[in-house]
């Protein structure tokens, strides 16, 4: 996706990353699934409802089991929680780097991107304010996301170094 396009993708998107975003941190503050202790608790203490064969050998399997799957399942939230975190991290990192863009614009392409994308304001009310024409509108918003384009790529360079 070249520069210009991920930050049309941003701007238009934005209400919706900042939902995701919270989503995400939301998710990461709230319990999902059972404890491992009260799986393990409900693996190593069940009762059999059929008849019963030989009970040693099958509660050492049972709590082998429940280590186990204590193990694999505390790497697996590990691994989970990390890569959530991480979305978490690359969304906010974008939006601050949009939201400063913006604001490192010229005030009429500032004003422009603001009420289209972020304020969700008519078209017609922005030239209305603005004392513009939908033609003028127009140019600028495309000036406005050109000069965007371009800060982000200066900051690939950037990051690159």
């Amino acid at each position: 996706m070249e520069t210009r396009e991920y930050v049309e993708y941003l701007l238009k998107n934005y209400y919706q990353i900042k939902r995701e975003i919270k989503q995400l941190t939301l998710l990461l503050e709230s319990p999902m699934y059972n404890s491992e202790e009260e799986t393990i608790e409900e693996l190593t203490f069940s009762t059999t409802q059929c008849e019963k064969v030989s009970t040693s050998k099958i509660s050492d399997k049972t709590s082998r089991i429940a280590l186990i799957y204590k193990e694999v399942n505390e790497e697996q939230r590990v691994i989970g929680r990390r890569d959530l975190e991480k979305i978490i991290k690359v969304n906010q990192f974008e939006l601050v780097k949009l939201e400063s863009s913006i604001t490192a614009l010229d005030k009429n392409f500032q004003e422009v991107i603001n009420g289209i994308y972020i304020e969700k304001k008519k078209r017609t009310d922005i030239c209305r304010v603005l004392f513009i024409s939908q033609n003028t509108l127009n140019r600028y918003r495309k000036k406005g996301i050109d000069e965007i384009a371009t800060i982000f790529q200066t900051n690939r360079l950037i990051t690159r170094i």
